[in-house]
């Protein structure tokens, strides 16, 4: 009695598809996990920027109309464009450019994931989710909200304040 040692094509069938649906399920939490890490990384440079505009508001009466007169150190591979934008990492920042500059606004210019934005006016942060599930569950695990929380919706997605 002599066996043939290989599969049959019907269980490499099987095993394909059951390796097609692992990654189907897969890819859109490693994306959500991936989005979720560079944005938490991101958040301690806008606090900082945050704090330096407190600390200029209080000793000039205004929020600062430049990014280098804050005192703050901005992270290696940070390249500052100009007065009110620098990029750091895939993430471009502007400073509100409207009549008294309260605002950072950050963005992911290679993918389309949440926007931040902070008012210094104002203690929260705001997450844009945009339209996607990806920037809903970001922004969920950004500000520790659900839907039923009070957050705002509207054109441009979500609005988690955190």
């Amino acid at each position: 009695m002599c066996k043939n040692g290989g599969f049959t094509l019907i269980e490499l069938l099987v095993v394909v598809l059951i390796i097609g649906i692992l990654s189907a399920v897969a890819l859109p939490q490693y994306q959500i996990a991936v989005a979720k890490a560079r944005m938490s990384r991101f958040l301690p440079l806008m606090r900082s920027v945050d704090a330096a505009q407190q600390t200029y508001y209080m000793a000039n009466g205004e929020y600062s109309k430049d990014l280098h007169a804050l005192d703050i150190e901005l992270p290696p591979g940070t390249v500052s464009e100009s007065n009110l934008k620098f990029v750091y990492d895939d993430f471009a920042c502007y400073l509100g450019d409207g009549p008294v500059y309260d605002s950072l606004y950050c963005e992911d210019t290679r993918y389309n994931w949440p926007k931040l934005e902070k008012y210094f006016s104002s203690a929260n942060f705001i997450c844009w989710s945009g339209n996607e599930q990806i920037g809903t569950s970001v922004c969920k695990a950004l500000s520790g909200k659900t839907v039923r929380d009070g957050v705002g919706s509207g054109v441009l997605g979500d609005l988690y304040y955190f």
